[in-house]
């Protein structure tokens, strides 16, 4: 029988939650840039320095699963069908919804051959709307799951010592410190360094942090657990000092920056995987709530459908709420955005997600 681990679940939830509250913040501070209250920059920036970790939370999670969820027997080509038709799939879908959105909305006309190129294009790179960018990226570690299956079996075969393990690992980081030093130095390609963000290696460290928790994750669970109140004390103050320098950002210019700290510089890295170890410590003490684990468990199995639709739907909501009262308050106009868009999302989620099981389940009649 499969083993759920509900504070994973929970963690999921949180980092969609996280997503969901860095895209309605992102929103808010460029469509108003200029024209808020300092207070409530300040806020935005507070909330979004909280949520910050959710990207690098979900990279952790994937490397973390699909060491735990890895069976020698495991041939790549059913790994690769069965990771397509679970990621690839729904994002293809999601890209067209997306495309005829964006006509719809712009009314733009354009030629089928042009069409073509534009799908194509955003297919390939993620660009079909703001976050879908993650998908094409998450999807390289599956196309390279070889290597990570090879080391997997390496290791488990004890042909390497602890010792040598840990020489191997501390190298795998140091190369990852490297690349995240050196590579927005260089001077790459406008493509290269366009994308710097959709490449897989500019997160291989958050996915084999990940990885390497999922060959002994109990073990790690325990450890976690023992040291959670240092863990959130470093955690907190990490937060703390992003936002510190957010409030310092908006004192000389005025308007929020999200970008005063980042998750791909080394030294915020290793202080984000701190951060996400913290959450699971939290979300192993919250999980003896029957309501959280409950909650979770449901948000958590929609949370990849509702991760490619949340998008769309704070755009139509916003829309709609900034159209049927155009002159509402500027806080009281996100906070009804914030609850309708993410119980709608969750919703809407649920809903495709049964009608799809519903549709595999049943079976063909024959004539």
């Amino acid at each position: 029988m499969k083993k759920t681990h509900v504070e994973l679940e929970i963690l999921r939830t949180l980092s969609f939650v996280a997503v969901f509250n860095q895209h309605v913040l992102g929103a808010a501070a460029r469509r108003n840039e200029g024209l808020l209250p300092i207070k409530m920059e300040w806020v935005i920036s507070f909330l979004f320095e909280l949520s910050r970790f959710a990207v690098p939370a979900f990279v952790f999670m994937f490397g973390l699963l699909m060491v735990i969820t890895y069976k020698e027997n495991t041939k790549y080509t059913d790994f690769l069908k069965r990771r397509f038709k679970q990621i690839y799939v729904p994002y293809l879908i999601a890209t067209f919804v997306y495309i005829a959105y964006d006509i719809y909305r712009f009314q733009e006309e354009i030629g089928l051959m042009a069409l073509g190129k534009t799908t194509i294009e955003k297919i390939l790179l993620g660009n079909g709307f703001y976050h879908l960018w993650y998908i094409p990226m998450i999807f390289q570690f599956v196309i390279f799951a070889p290597v990570l299956f090879a080391v997997i079996r390496i290791i488990r075969s004890n042909k390497i010592d602890h010792k040598k393990q840990m020489v191997f690992f501390s190298a795998f980081i140091v190369l990852c410190f490297v690349y995240l030093t050196i590579m927005p130095k260089l001077d790459l390609p406008v493509f290269i360094k366009t994308n710097y963000t959709r490449l897989f290696p500019t997160w291989l460290f958050y996915f084999g942090i990940g990885a390497a928790c999922g060959l002994n994750y109990e073990r790690v669970k325990v450890h976690i657990k023992r040291f959670f109140p240092v863990a959130a004390v470093i955690a907190i103050a990490a937060i703390a000092f992003a936002f510190y320098k957010d409030v310092q950002y908006i004192a000389i210019n005025q308007k929020v920056h999200f970008n005063q700290v980042s998750f791909l510089e080394p030294v915020y890295a290793v202080l984000t995987v701190i951060e996400i170890f913290a959450l699971i410590g939290f979300a192993d003490l919250i999980k003896r709530s029957n309501l959280v684990s409950r909650v979770s468990l449901m948000m958590g199995a929609n949370s990849f459908t509702a991760y490619l639709l949340h998008a769309l739907i704070i755009s139509i909501v916003s829309m709609q709420i900034a159209g049927l009262l155009p002159d509402l308050n500027l806080t009281i106009f996100y906070m009804i955005l914030y609850p309708v868009a993410l119980v709608l999302t969750v919703f809407l989620s649920a809903l495709i997600n049964s009608a799809t099981k519903h549709v595999r389940r049943t079976p063909i009649k024959q004539s």
